[in-house]
């Protein structure tokens, strides 16, 4: 499957390396690392995501241009012989102000490798965004994790998102961040 997402990338979409220093700087603010829990990371790249449109980091979608699965370009961004985890949350659930169900997570999939895009796992389906009505923006963050062995889900499942602490669970995996991209979207 993820490779179907990476040709569909490359053919449909296109391939655009963003040298733009201001986009990645928007993805890098304090506050997207304070509330999933990370710790900033200066070294970090951006991933191109595409709906049939390039996400241009921290802009805003509707809910529905954003239903489908993306195709996610992360072949230029790893390294042979190593292994990855995607994942993709929202911070903002319930709202930004109120964020009780902080983070949802929407898409997750692991052992992702240069060598074979099959043997990748999506361990959480995706689920596009869905913010309810009145909440405001949401920002939907993509996260590219190199993953040194096997990871465990710690009881996050499709049935299970909500309240994912994607700080806990890079933690205790030993995952590294070295991509992100995000975007907002509203449901008004």
């Amino acid at each position: 499957m993820l490779r179907f997402c990476v040709f569909t990338l490359l053919f449909l979409c296109g391939f655009v390396a963003s040298d733009d220093g201001q986009t990645l700087e928007l993805f890098l603010s304090e506050e997207n690392f304070q509330d999933l829990n990370l710790y900033p990371v200066s070294a970090l790249k951006e991933m191109s995501v595409c709906y049939g449109f390039f996400v241009q980091t921290g802009s805003t979608y509707s809910v529905d241009s954003t239903q489908t699965k993306p195709a996610v370009n992360v072949l230029p961004l790893m390294e042979p012989g190593k292994t990855y985890t995607l994942v993709m949350a929202d911070p903002d659930a319930r709202t930004r102000s109120n964020p009780i169900l902080r983070s949802y997570l929407h898409w997750m999939v692991t052992d992702i490798t240069t060598q074979n895009f099959d043997l990748s796992v999506e361990a959480v389906k995706y689920f596009g965004p869905g913010p309810p009505k009145g909440t405001g923006p949401h920002r939907y963050i993509f996260l590219l994790f190199e993953q040194p062995g096997s990871v465990s889900l710690g009881g996050v499942s499709n049935s299970n998102r909500a309240r994912f602490n994607v700080g806990d669970f890079a933690g205790s995996n030993q995952l590294g961040l070295i991509a992100g991209n995000f975007f907002f979207a509203e449901n008004k």
